[in-house]
């Protein structure tokens, strides 16, 4: 398991090259601006959006387009900012000039040398006038009718949308108008109301003209004067785990005409609807709820509530797989990922909590994330973490301390109810091996006498050492006292070292082969990567998600390579400096060939963590319910 939380962008930075000046002060040289592409000097463009390209530029995070109708860019300058190297643009006809320049993390290019083009389109651009002199000629209870001069466009009017209180009315009568025709019916209008109306035009390749001058009407007073009768109870036609579909007889009103309805799930207002059904939605599994319908008329009277309906949402389609996932509690994309692909998930670990040196237990809950697992049965253990020697150190070989640690997480997993905890205790000495088996002995007796669970996190070796990182756990020992032992199958190659594959498949295969030969090798669990490490020769590895590496690649124009023996992806490339970098990741691919390591000897089946995959690894067979 690593110190820190990995990494989730992309950051390969642009260098700015320092010179002296003459009074020995650093200037920044600015780099070329990109080779423009689209449209060429001198160019005639025929159609209504202009097409602009240009070449990328390595590590570009973005780029400023500039046009102006002169040289020197003052007359009509705009500019635009895009993210990649090429956008369209909807200009004037005429003459135009137009320039790039990139956008990097520390430094912008210069501008490129400026082309200039003419813009004839072959088709109308120009909108249409817009219709004047609209007034009202004739106003009901319900509806208006309005009149108004005809726009004028040289390629035809099409129609006229019109407006009511700033909203477009829906299919008013009359909006396709001929020359002699200027009127207009809008109908569907609530009585005793006040109006704003305006027009616009449509010509007959789709230009809108501005709108027309504004025109006001105050609809009849309403003649319907009672409310609408109550509906009987609404029924349920089907319920899921988050939704609930209602339906209801048809409102009736002695002296207008009904409308829609308004449905209420515990007082609140859900929605409006015309007709007499509605389907209530993003709602809790198995969860109580009282839902109310109220019948509208035309006038705006309400009818009196409905009975209420009680109705208990479904549970939710339980989880049925075999991963044991890690889900990182501190970023929103690992829990949108568990929520995507829970079912095939038996045991999820949230990074919940860590361990202090004074043997005390910081972090909390998150309630969204264990009770939605634990609606979908969902295991939760969640992970109590330490990676320092000195907190191993200081509680350890000292009874009374490892006893109170017991204490305190076994109390953490009785007051949330979680099916277990999980232990990543990692960087330990090796001197204190009898001691971590000891504590591991003391706090699964406890977690068991309240009918809990416990897995531990185990450093990966290949055969029984008693030196170095994973001499500190014994696993012959660890293995009769432990539910589960999830062994960190990855980083072979780590950050601080050359770099290579991060799980090099024969090296997998290897651990797999030596834990089936212990006991109890069933309650092993073969844990791997999702992640991938950008290795700067020479220098220190940066961990990226597989989105990130995906976008590196692009940005880079480097090639995806496959190591055949480790089953393993990456690539190379060199950045700005000239530094070259190796790239190695995790794909469907390379997860797949772990997985089945696993699954052919009878061990379980581990990732770190979620929302880092290439989401192609939940179709591989090792991952199916």
């Amino acid at each position: 398991m690593m110190r820190r939380s990995l990494a989730l962008a992309v950051a390969v930075l642009a260098a700015a090259i320092s010179t002296p000046t003459a009074a020995g002060v650093p200037t920044v040289d600015r780099p070329e601006g990109p080779l423009l592409e689209q449209p060429n000097a001198g160019k005639v463009v025929r159609t209504a959006k202009v097409l602009f390209r240009w070449r990328s530029v390595p590590h570009a995070l973005a780029y400023d387009v500039r046009i102006a109708r002169d040289s020197e860019f003052r007359r009509g300058m705009k500019t635009f900012r895009v993210k990649r190297p090429g956008t369209r643009l909807s200009l004037d006809p005429g003459r135009w000039h137009w320039k790039v320049r990139s956008v990097g993390p520390q430094i912008e290019s210069r501008w490129s040398d400026n082309r200039q083009f003419r813009l004839r389109p072959s088709r109308d651009i120009i909108p249409p006038v817009r219709p004047l002199k609209l007034r009202v000629v004739k106003q009901g209870e319900f509806r208006v009718k309005l009149a108004f001069r005809r726009a004028i466009d040289r390629s035809g009017i099409k129609r006229y949308r019109v407006f009511a209180n700033g909203k477009r009315v829906a299919n008013p009568r009359g909006t396709r108008v001929s020359r002699k025709r200027r009127t207009v019916v809008v109908r569907k209008l609530q009585c005793g109301t006040v109006y704003t109306f305006r027009v616009k035009a449509v010509d007959r390749v789709g230009n809108v003209s501005a709108a027309s001058p504004r025109a006001r009407a105050r609809t009849r007073p309403c003649s319907d004067v009672l409310p609408p009768d109550a509906v009987a109870t609404p029924a349920v036609t089907a319920v899921t785990d988050t939704t609930v579909a209602l339906s209801w007889a048809k409102g009736t009103d002695s002296d207008g005409e009904v409308v829609g309805y308004a449905v209420y799930r515990d007082g609140t207002l859900l929605g409006m609807p015309v007709s007499n059904g509605y389907v209530a939605k993003n709602l809790s599994p198995a969860t109580q709820y009282t839902f109310t319908v109220v019948v509208r008329d035309r006038a705006r009277h309400f009818s009196d509530a409905s009975p209420p309906l009680t109705v208990t949402t479904a549970l939710p389609i339980p989880a049925t797989g075999p991963a044991y996932a890690y889900l990182l509690a501190s970023t929103d994309s690992s829990f949108h990922d568990f929520q995507t692909h829970y079912q095939q998930i038996e045991t999820v670990s949230p990074t919940y909590f860590d361990i202090n040196r004074n043997g005390t237990i910081r972090g909390e809950d998150d309630p969204l994330i264990t009770n939605w697992a634990r609606l979908r049965g969902v295991h939760i253990e969640p992970r109590f973490n330490t990676q320092d020697p000195v907190t191993q150190a200081q509680i350890l070989p000292n009874p009374t301390r490892r006893s109170a640690l017991v204490s305190a997480i076994a109390g953490i997993v009785a007051r949330h109810g979680y099916d277990g905890a999980n232990l990543d205790v990692e960087a330990g000495s090796h001197t204190l091996r009898d001691d971590y088996t000891a504590f591991v002995d003391e706090l699964a007796n406890v977690l068991h006498a309240q009918g809990a669970t416990l897995t531990i996190n185990v450093s990966a070796k290949t055969r029984e050492t008693f030196t170095g990182r994973s001499g500190f756990y014994d696993y012959p020992a660890l293995a009769t006292r432990a539910d589960r032992l999830f062994v960190l199958s990855w980083d072979l190659h780590w950050a601080t070292g050359p770099s290579g594959p991060i799980s090099d498949v024969r090296w997998v295969t290897d651990i797999a082969d030596y834990v089936k030969t212990l006991p109890n090798s069933e309650r092993f669990i073969l844990g791997t990567n999702l992640y991938g490490f950008d290795w700067p020769e020479g220098g220190t590895a940066s961990a990226f998600d597989y989105d990130s590496i995906v976008a590196l690649r692009g940005a880079v124009s480097a090639s995806e390579q496959w190591h055949a023996g480790a089953k393993e992806p990456f690539f190379t490339y060199t950045d700005s400096n000239g530094q070259p970098h190796s790239v190695w990741y995790a794909n469907a691919i390379s997860v797949e060939a772990r997985l089945a390591v696993a699954r052919e000897r009878g061990l379980g089946v581990g990732l770190w963590r979620l929302g880092q995959e290439d989401q192609s690894v939940w179709s591989i067979l090792s991952l199916q319910p």
